[in-house]
């Protein structure tokens, strides 16, 4: 995780949470202590302490990895401060459940931190008394070899109901750009205006069916590529002359 500049607490640098995933039957080769970020590999001659930001271990729950981690860029990002959450792993280390998971208490980091944000904008519009209003847009990118593609964009779904139809037609690649107001972009990327967490989670979970997949040894269906899905604020208030 990555906080940003800006009010106390905040830091410009990026802190690191390791998740050790429970394996039921395996033999025990590592120890975490979550109270000092610790991880100690049980090695054949000495023991290797590695020691993170935050750790977690079979116990830690989802809401516990929310409270660690996505509470602190929530609240930065609404004080106007960019932030990223990046999660790394080799296949079937847990990076999906961790991110998305499932129903109920086992919800991921994602749906948790849509819904903080998405509760914190309803709570300063309220405050605010019908002077504030947010404006709420996303979208998400694939990167496979080297390739950039919309997973939103109309063309692309129509793209891959062709491709699943016996047919093809190729998604368009979309090009990085850089300019000195802009700073580093994606041209013609597809943003969808997003009124509700709910709405941010159709968006992803219908540009995740978009993704490009293979089988590896660990997992029937692993993704080969790596996924961007950015979500950007606006506060928009009004003055007393309206």
């Amino acid at each position: 995780m990555t906080p940003p500049p800006g009010p106390e607490g905040h830091q410009e640098n990026i802190k690191v949470y390791v998740r050790v995933r429970a394996q039921e039957g395996s033999s025990r080769c590592l120890t975490v202590n979550r109270e000092v970020g610790e991880i100690v590999l049980h090695a054949a001659q000495d023991d290797r302490v590695f020691t993170f930001d935050h750790v977690g271990d079979g116990e830690t729950t989802q809401a516990e990895v929310m409270s660690e981690v996505g509470l602190q860029l929530s609240e930065a990002c609404m004080a106007g401060y960019n932030a990223t959450i990046f999660a790394y792993g080799q296949t079937g280390a847990g990076k999906t459940y961790t991110m998305m998971g499932g129903d109920g208490e086992s919800r991921g980091l994602t749906p948790r931190v849509l819904d903080h944000l998405f509760s914190l904008m309803a709570r300063e519009e309220r405050i605010a008394e019908g002077t504030l209003r947010f404006h709420c847009k996303g979208s998400y990118l694939e990167i496979h070899n080297d390739q950039i593609t919309d997973l939103i964009d109309p063309l692309a779904l129509t793209a891959g109901a062709a491709a699943s139809g016996g047919g093809f037609v190729a998604p368009p690649h979309l090009k990085l750009r850089e300019d000195a107001t802009r700073g580093i972009y994606v041209e013609n990327l597809t943003e969808e205006g997003l009124e509700s967490a709910d709405d941010a989670l159709r968006t992803l979970t219908s540009g995740a069916a978009q993704r490009q997949v293979g089988c590896t040894a660990m997992n029937k269906e692993s993704s080969r590529s790596h996924a961007v899905f950015t979500l950007t604020i606006q506060a928009v208030r009004s003055a007393a002359d309206g």
